[in-house]
């Protein structure tokens, strides 16, 4: 008996089968990220997350502006990096990043009060 080669499938099968997935509201949803813009992508916003369209966004980020300047009223401003060997470079060269509070970094969330920086 002959053994059959599995398919192994490639980036642009991936490709196509995703977006025979894409339902018309996710289309929706990704031409509005791609549409938005630049200035007014905040990756904090909640509902991008309640409604499962961050991913959207982070695409867009990544494409068009993978270092990326958000303003938030509710978080303050702050940086978001979208790419893995940027986040790898962010995350293992700690004496050049720093998100510590005494070196005036910024934390999604509230820093002890005697530790809180004005925004």
């Amino acid at each position: 008996m002959s053994s059959m080669p599995i398919p192994t499938p490639n980036s642009a099968t991936m490709h196509n089968s995703a977006q025979r997935a894409m339902t018309a509201s996710d289309q929706a949803a990704r031409d509005a990220a791609f549409a938005m813009p630049l200035e007014e992508i905040n990756p904090a916003y909640p509902p991008f997350f309640t409604n499962d369209t961050i991913g959207y966004y982070f695409e867009r980020l990544r494409r068009d502006d993978p270092v990326h300047w958000s303003r938030s009223p509710v978080f303050g401003d702050y940086w978001s990096v979208t790419r893995y060997q940027d986040i790898m470079h962010v995350d293992t060269n700690h004496k050049i990043y720093s998100s510590d509070f005494a070196l005036g970094g910024i934390t999604v969330g509230d820093a002890p009060p005697e530790e809180r920086l004005p925004m």
